[in-house]
């Protein structure tokens, strides 16, 4: 529109969208700080069913073991010292 020549009035002072995103950011920034993982954990707490924290449990147990696994594969394959990490429950 202006070529390489933009007039001073369309480049000084902050652009209207970036002051509205950094009043956006201060605003999510403060309603962050005074928000605690209990607070969020709560929430969720009331709202899951009950046979979740178990679905939960077996979820992060295979990602577990899936990561040992393949750091294991990994160091096997470069020659250096096995991956340790919790141990597999048997079920």
């Amino acid at each position: 529109m202006f070529g390489n020549r933009p007039p001073e009035w369309a480049t000084s002072g902050v652009c209207g969208i970036h002051a509205v995103m950094l009043r956006a950011e201060q605003s999510m920034r403060r309603e962050l700080a005074r928000t605690t993982l209990a607070d969020l954990a709560g929430g969720f707490g009331r709202k899951m069913p009950a046979e979740f924290p178990a679905q939960v449990r077996v979820w992060f147990e295979g990602r577990v073991g899936r990561r040992i696994e393949a750091k294991a594969s990994s160091s096997a394959r470069a020659g250096g010292a096995r991956a340790t990490g919790p141990p597999r429950r048997k079920r």
